[in-house]
């Protein structure tokens, strides 16, 4: 009787603790299998539009300095359409015709030196077939010829002109004195009787520049530069026209070592 017993015992155990693995705990762990590699798929999916956005943001990064750079320099080509402007009528890297209106007077412009021309200057090519002599201007020389100067100053209602390059000018107490670096002559003027000495000569001047493409100073024709305005289409050749602007002067303003 005993035996029955024990045996019967034993049967019932082995069938309890077999249960404990056959229902919820093996659907747990099936349930756990995975689980990391799911949290590490649904992670990378919510940070995949930050991850297009960092993308996006370092791509824009990498060019702001070059678009930045190209801001900078389109904004200064004023500035340097200035300065090639200045060139050609100075005849840097080439040379310039210059024409005088209303008196029709004509010089050959060279690396900033002014020349007049025993013959007709040919406008195309910009050359003498002539004698060419260097414009100055002596104590013996037709007031008028001051002005064909492009270079001065103005104080209050005085211009001081000279012919030779940049000219200084002091003023104390109402007392105007004009120099050069060089001691060539100069011209100190009341503005009023500028006008009235030149308002006949020198109302406007062409320049027709062209350009040495040995130089390597010269300026391009046609320019890229969109504010070199030449009147003409032609290449090497560049006629632009300007205003006396010392005609339009009044009293009052301070300008040092223009070109007029």
């Amino acid at each position: 009787m005993r035996e029955k017993l024990l045996i019967l015992f034993v049967a019932l155990t082995c069938s309890n603790v077999s249960g404990w693995y056959d229902s919820s705990d093996e659907e747990d762990l099936a349930s756990l299998r995975g689980l990391g590699d799911r949290i590490r798929a649904e992670v990378a999916e919510s940070l995949r539009p930050m991850h297009i956005q960092l993308r996006q943001q370092r791509e824009e990064l990498a060019g702001l300095g070059d678009r930045i750079s190209q801001q900078v320099y389109d904004s200064l080509e004023p500035v340097r359409a200035l300065e090639l402007n200045m060139k050609m009528k100075n005849g840097v890297g080439g040379v310039t015709v210059a024409t005088v209106q209303p008196s029709g007077r004509e010089f050959l412009i060279k690396n900033y030196r002014r020349y007049t021309c025993s013959t007709k200057l040919d406008q195309t090519r910009g050359t003498c077939s002539g004698q060419l002599t260097q414009f100055t201007i002596t104590k013996s020389s037709p007031k008028t010829e001051w002005c064909y100067v492009n270079n001065y100053s103005q104080v209050n209602n005085r211009v001081c002109l000279s012919y030779n390059g940049a000219v200084s000018i002091e003023a104390f107490n109402n007392q105007v004195n004009c120099f050069t670096n060089d001691g060539s002559p100069v011209l100190n003027i009341a503005i009023e009787d500028y006008k009235k000495l030149c308002s006949e000569v020198r109302k406007s001047t062409e320049y027709r520049y062209v350009p040495d493409l040995n130089d390597k100073n010269h300026v391009e024709i046609p320019n890229e530069n969109k504010h070199v305005k030449c009147e003409n289409q032609d290449k090497d050749l560049c006629i632009f026209r300007e205003d006396n602007s010392v005609l339009s002067f009044y009293g009052g303003s301070v300008i040092i070592n223009n070109v007029a």
